[in-house]
This record gives structure tokens, C-alpha cells and sequence, in this order.
């Protein structure tokens, strides 16, 4: 990855973006943008559309109008493998691995896929990257270890430990911290910040709400498919809607 290449601003602009599912316009005119290394996190009610989102950049769901531009380039509509081997790469809410093979076997997959040299070079060094890797999401003493037999803190580490060896400039992260111990979540943070020295972007969607402030330059408040607030997180956790959106009219966000 080229961490010192100068990429214009915003390095992610979404511009007017509208999705309709089933008929329904769940996204109405939705546009912003994002700078290079910037931690951004999408936060909102269940079914606001924040996965949606994820959906649109990562090609995997085509909008009904509006543009996704990456480094200048008009991604819209591409196809997901293209789009990845641009450099955007995400996980997803639900852990996917290869459940019959190993933490290794499966982060040496996304090199073969994600790297356009790796292919030229030897064996050894693959399977030693995809070890740098697993060490680097903490899972180096699974590399044995089948997917299926990880707990859900160590598959969502395996989630972003295959999309880091695509060589992404831009990781999507989605629910990172759903369901994980306190510890756990302190670990994910750490990892996080990590990727962000390494010269990575991130957009974030996740409820944890105290930990989106801890780690987010900026927050985008959801609802019903349109942006409600964005700013500072300290701006954005006070804002009177996203408290309505989130726990209703008389009650507010705490801190």
C-alpha cells in the first residue's frame, strides 16, 4: 500500500444517493464525503440504512440514482470484485468464512485474490504474510485452528483480517463490536487505531455508541434513510433527533 501517494479531497464522496427495496425508497438523496485516514462512523436506528450504504459503495446493491466516487473515480454500480481490488473492502454483520478452513488457510485466500503480484512470489512468503496478518488482528496462535471452531470476537477478527489482506486503502466495518465482551471491544479499538497508523480510511457502522465516540473523527446520524446529523461525535451524541431516533421523544443519549 502506497501510505505517502497524494490523493485528492475527499477521498469518498457519495453524492445524492437514493435506494428503493421492495418498491420503497429506504435512501432519500443521501450525499457525504470522506477524507483520506479519517475514522467516520454511521450510526442509527435498526433499519435506518446504514447496511444499505455499505451495500452501494461495495457494489453489492445498485442505487436508484446518485454517484459513489473513489479517489475521482465514478465506482457506481461496479462490480463487488472490482471495487475490491480498487480498495475499498468491508466485513459484513454476519461473520462469512471458509468454515472448513483454517484462520490461515482462509487469509491466504484473500491474498491470492486481492494482491496483483502475490501470485509472482513464493509460497513461503504468502503463507507468511497471511501469519503477519493474522498476528496483527491478534489471531496468530489460531492459524491451525478451522474457522468454524473460532468464537464471534475471533471470526470477526478473522472477517477483518481477510479483508486487510486485500490490500484495501478503505475498510467498511460492519457491527464490529456486536456482541463482544468488554475486553474484547477494548482489543477491537486497539485494532482499529492500528489500521488507521497502517494508512487505512474506515466508515464504521456499529450501536455501541460510547465506543463510536472513542474512535470516530466524525459521526453521520441516520434515520429513515436521510442524514439527521454529522459532526464531531460530541456534537452528534447531544443532537435532540439522534436521541429521538434512538430512544424516543422524551428520553436522551448519555455520554
Amino acid at each position: 500500500m502506497e501510505k505517502n501517494r497524494l490523493i485528492p479531497s475527499p477521498y469518498l464522496t457519495l453524492e445524492s444517493i437514493v435506494v428503493e427495496r421492495n418498491r420503497q425508497i429506504v435512501i432519500r438523496g443521501l450525499s457525504f464525503t470522506l477524507k483520506r485516514q479519517e475514522i467516520v462512523s454511521i450510526i442509527g436506528p435498526n433499519g435506518a440504512g446504514k447496511s444499505t450504504i455499505f451495500d452501494v459503495i461495495t457494489g453489492f446493491l445498485k442505487p436508484l440514482s446518485g454517484r459513489v466516487l473513489f479517489r475521482g473515480i465514478d465506482i457506481t454500480g461496479w462490480d463487488p470484485y472490482k471495487i475490491c481490488r480498487l480498495g475499498i473492502a468491508r466485513t459484513f454483520q454476519i461473520a462469512r468464512p471458509f468454515v472448513s478452513m483454517t484462520t490461515l488457510e482462509n487469509v491466504v485466500v484473500a491474498l491470492m485474490f486481492g494482491h496483483k503480484r502475490i501470485k509472482l512470489q513464493s509460497k513461503d512468503r504468502i503463507y507468511e504474510r497471511a501469519r503477519e496478518i493474522l498476528e496483527m488482528v491478534g489471531l496468530g496462535h489460531k492459524s491451525r485452528t478451522l474457522a468454524r471452531c473460532l468464537t464471534l470476537s475471533e471470526q470477526r477478527r478473522l472477517e477483518v483480517a481477510r479483508a486487510v489482506a486485500t490490500d484495501p486503502e478503505m475498510l467498511l466495518l460492519d457491527e464490529f463490536a456486536a456482541g463482544l465482551s468488554p475486553k474484547a471491544i477494548e482489543s477491537a479499538i486497539t485494532l482499529i487505531e492500528r489500521l488507521r497508523r497502517e494508512g487505512l480510511t474506515l466508515l464504521i457502522i456499529d450501536h455501541f455508541l460510547n465506543v463510536t465516540a472513542r474512535i470516530s473523527d466524525r459521526i453521520i446520524a441516520l434515520d429513515q434513510g436521510e442524514i439527521v446529523a454529522s459532526g464531531s461525535p460530541e456534537e452528534v451524541l447531544q443532537n435532540p433527533l439522534v436521541a429521538a431516533s434512538y430512544l424516543g421523544d422524551n428520553l436522551t443519549l448519555e455520554e
